[in-house]
This record gives C-alpha cells, structure tokens and sequence, in this order.
C-alpha cells in the first residue's frame, strides 16, 4: 500500500525546507559522517572478495575526491554541495561521457528530433520503444539533458559489467515471472518511482516489456499509466504537480550494422489527468486503460510501424528506388558536379511510413496495380544486381568530379595509411573477435547484436590496447609503454576512417568505369527509377478517393 508517509520517507531524507534527495539504490558512507548529506553509490557485490567491484569503487571515490578538491577551491559554500555526493555525480559525469563515445563510435551519425518538446523541469515518465538491446536506454541517458533513472529488468543488476551502469545511473529493478523473480516486489518498485517523480524527477521505462525485431510494436504494458497517474493525484497533495509523459522513437538504419545511423525522436508530451485514488491508493482501472491506450498512439506516431514484416520490406525497398530517382532528377536538372543533400533519416522514415500505410490501404482493393509494382522493383533489383550495383547506386557523374573525388581519396590513404597499418595490426584479431561473440552470443536474435558489439568491444579493444602497452613497458620502457596506449585508439580510429572511405571510392569507382563502358544501362537505370516513382505516385492517387 502506498502511503503519505511511505511516499514521503522513499522521496526524501534530512528535514526542513530543504530537503535531500536520496537516489533509490543502497548507500554507503564515503569520507563523511553521519548526517553530512555526502553519499557514495556502493558497487559493492555481495561477496566481499570480488576485487572487480572493489576496484572500480576505488577508482570513482578517488575521481569524486578530486571533484570535491576542485569545487572547494573554487569557494563553493558547503551548503550548496550536500544536495547530492559529488563522488557519484562524477561517476554518473565519468559514465556518461563513455556512453557518449560508445555511441558516437558505433553509429556514424545520431540525428536528434524535437528535442524542443523535452520538460526541462518537473516530473517526467519517458516511454520508450525497444529494437535494440541495451543500446536503447544509452540514448535516453546522454540526449534527455537531465538525470533520468530507468526500469530495467532485474537480471541485468546482477550481470557481470552491466551492473555496474545499471547501479551507477539509479535504475529501478523490474522483477519478472519469466526470469525466475517474484512479480510481488515490483510494488516496493512502483512506490519508489512514485516516490522520484512526487520530488520532480524523471524515470524511463520501455512500456513494451521486452526488446524485440518485430514490425510493430507490442501491446504496452499499464505500469507507465499507472506511476503517472498516481504520482499526479491529488489524493496525495493539493500541491502535487501532474507528470508529463514524453514518447520516444528510436530507429536505427541498419541496427546489427557497425557504423550505421540512428534516430530519437522526442514526441509532444502528454500532461496525465488527475484522478482520485481509491483505498489502496490505486488509479481506477479504465483511467489506467485509457491513458495506456493514449500512450500508445502517441508512441505509435514517433516509431515506424507495419502489420508485416513483407510490408516493411517493400517500403525500405521502395523508398531506397524513390530516393535515387530524387537524385537524378537533381542532377539532371542542374547540370552541375554537386550532388544533392542526402535526405536526414527523420525524412526517410517518414516517406517509408507513407509507403507502408499506402500498401497497407491498397493491397487488397488495388491487388493487381499494387502486384505490378512490387513485380517492377524485383525486376530492377535483380538486374542491378547482376551488373554488381546496389538498387539506390548513384549513376550520373561528370568528369570534374571524378577527378576531385580521385585526388581527395590519394591524399586521405598518403595521410592515413601508415596509422592504419599500425591500426590494423593491433585490432583486426580483436574487431573478428568480437564480431563472431556478437552472432555467437544473439543466436540470431537481431536486437542483441548491437549490444554485444558495443559492449564487447568496449570491453575487449581497451583489454587490447592495455596488453600492448603493458608489453611495451616490459620489453621497453614506460614511454613506449604510453606511445602504445595513445597508439592504440588513434591508430584504430584512422583504420576505421581508410577502410570507410575506400569502401565509398572503391564503390563508386566500380560504378563510374561500369557506366562509362555501357552508357545504355546508365540510361535504363535513370529511366527505370522514374517508372517506378510514376507507378508509385499513381497509386498514392488512389488514396484520394478513399481519404474523403
């Protein structure tokens, strides 16, 4: 049972006007007394040898001591620093930042969508979509400009490495049936986010329950709907203020694929309506069901989403074939060397929501139009195919261009190419490594594959670069020691860089000899993918009639 006084003691600790808040995860004292107000996360497992966590508790109570040597030198009066411990703000700082470099290093590019749209104070429940693993919560964590404490399954507080962030950043345990846990804990749970969003904070939760590839999202769960709308009765305060909850999209180009590309998308927040309570401090029923539903479309509206996996396909194919077409039409009319601006992932997301919902109007009443299509994009697929080109491969260039591009990718392999040698040598065993933990470890499972890169490649790359700069120093001395350890990333890094920009020459050089030796197939190519956008917009005609 949720009580006044059950709320209040989770929300808070220390008495008065100004009050302390209390992160919802153990304590320990750090350096301080009784009282004091400076707390320290304990990493601590239950077995007191495990030397793993003892380390890395050292090592963040040495960062927030330097912290607090640099803030007390800057004159910051002691009153003002016993809201919360500095020794686990520098490790929440600390950690972030490596989440924010683990992202940046395996998506090429992160676009961010009405960010605008994001509380910054207040009570907030961020509700998520979940198509890819533990990568998922990272970008809720770094983009909400806030400090933001996640439900996470219980499992994961106990996995070897994950512990440590799932502790670090204040996540709440989610206890369930399907993981040998006692659904009855997960009340002590709900009171305790009940507790953070009464005192202005943000939670996040991912409402579908479970990480998956499916087309379209899964029925949500009530919880988000049920913490909202207790923590804005007024049953519990006249002066409680009503919780936004913001729906989050997140949609990735190639999700399993290192250095692909990924989108948020932050959705238009829903204010929760205030209902009263009833004995047991529950929300009634069909107001949870209600706002459950309100969540879902308001969710359903940043993802994209298909009633099948076949329709999904199409649209991806499709919208591939129509982008190309956009580009040759630019080109052509322009007469120019410049290549048009790739559209964001935010405007090809759109467009293939467009597409799918189109099929999904059009297949049955318009079945023969509609089989006429998909049989033209099989046909030009094939054939492109066939030659060695990818269906939305740029087929138009002038020679200027080719010239420039070739001088521009000379001078990046004289510059790049010793370090990522260098590069090279150190990492390839480790990069295979990983990559076959990667499809070892998912079995096949598509949303796991991006964790297990991420996760053991931060792991097992740092290891790398660790022995070798441990060897250095044996074989050597401690400054070789420290060139290879600086070495290590830098050379990678460069490696990284030559082998995406000969992938993009080597590629588009195929193309260019390709076509200068058949410039009817350049022809058929530019032609065909005008016939396919045509068929595509006399269908989209269709729709019209229907629509009024």
């Amino acid at each position: 049972m949720i009580s006044e006084q059950s709320v209040a003691r989770d929300a808070f600790s220390g008495a008065g006007d100004a009050p302390t808040w209390r992160p919802p995860v153990p304590l320990v004292w750090a350096g301080a007394e009784p009282g004091s107000g400076h707390y320290c996360l304990s990493l601590t497992t239950r077995r007191s040898h495990d030397w793993g966590a003892r380390g890395w508790n050292a090592a963040f109570t040495l960062l927030g001591a330097s912290a607090e040597r640099i803030v007390t030198r800057t004159g910051v009066p002691p009153s003002q620093r016993t809201v919360s411990s500095l020794h686990c703000r520098t490790m929440r700082v600390v950690l972030l930042a490596l989440c924010r470099l683990l992202l940046r290093i395996f998506f090429r590019r992160i676009e961010v969508v009405g960010k605008e749209n994001l509380p910054s104070r207040g009570p907030v429940v961020f509700i998520l979509n979940h198509p890819n693993g533990l990568l998922d919560p990272l970008f809720i964590l770094c983009m909400a400009g806030r400090p933001v404490s996640l439900l996470a399954k219980e499992p994961l507080f106990r996995t070897f490495f994950v512990s440590y962030f799932v502790k670090a950043f204040e996540c709440l345990p989610v206890y369930r049936k399907s993981d040998g846990a006692d659904p009855a804990k997960n009340r002590a749970v709900v009171e305790r986010a009940i507790a953070l969003l009464r005192a202005g904070n943000a939670i996040a939760l991912f409402p579908e329950g479970t990480s998956h590839s499916d087309p379209m999202l899964k029925p949500l769960k009530p919880g988000a709907a049920r913490m909202a709308l207790s923590a804005s009765s007024a049953s519990l305060g006249e002066d409680v203020e009503p919780v936004h909850v913001v729906p989050i999209g997140l949609y990735y180009s190639r999700k399993s694929r290192f250095r692909s590309r990924a989108l948020i998308n932050f959705g238009v927040p829903l204010l929760t309506p205030r209902v009263a309570l009833d004995d047991q401090f529950n929300p009634p029923r069909d107001a949870v069901a209600a706002l459950t539903e309100r969540l879902a479309q308001a969710l359903n509206g940043v993802t994209l989403n298909a009633d099948s996996t076949e329709a999904l396909l199409l649209a991806q194919r499709a919208e591939r074939i129509l982008r190309a077409a956009e580009e040759d039409d630019v080109l052509l009319s322009r007469g120019t060397a410049v290549p048009p601006k790739s559209p964001s992932l935010w405007e090809r997301k759109q467009l293939r929501q467009r597409l799918v919902d189109g099929y999904a109007s059009l297949r049955d009443v318009h079945s023969e139009s509609v089989g006429a299509l998909v049989h033209r994009i099989d046909s030009y697929e094939t054939r492109v195919a066939d030659v060695g080109l990818r269906p939305e491969q740029r087929v138009l260039f002038r020679a200027g261009e080719v010239v420039l591009a070739s001088i521009a990718a000379f001078v990046t392999v004289i510059v790049l190419l010793p370090a990522a040698i260098v590069g090279f040598v150190m990492n390839a065993a480790t990069y295979l490594i990983v990559d076959w933990l990667a499809f070892t470890v998912a079995k096949g499972e598509e949303d796991i594959v991006a964790t297990v890169k991420a996760a053991g490649g931060l792991l097992l790359f740092a290891v790398t670069w660790l022995l070798f700069a441990v060897v250095g120093w044996l074989v050597g001395s401690v400054g070789i020691g420290l060139g290879l350890l600086v070495a290590g990333p830098t050379c990678a890094y460069c490696a990284l860089v030559l082998r995406e920009r000969f992938s993009h020459v080597f590629t588009q050089s195929y193309a260019v000899w390709l076509l200068l030796l058949r410039p009817r197939l350049r022809r058929w190519v530019v032609d065909e993918r005008r016939g396919i956008r045509e068929d595509v917009l006399t269908l989209e005609s269709l729709l019209e009639p229907q629509a009024e």
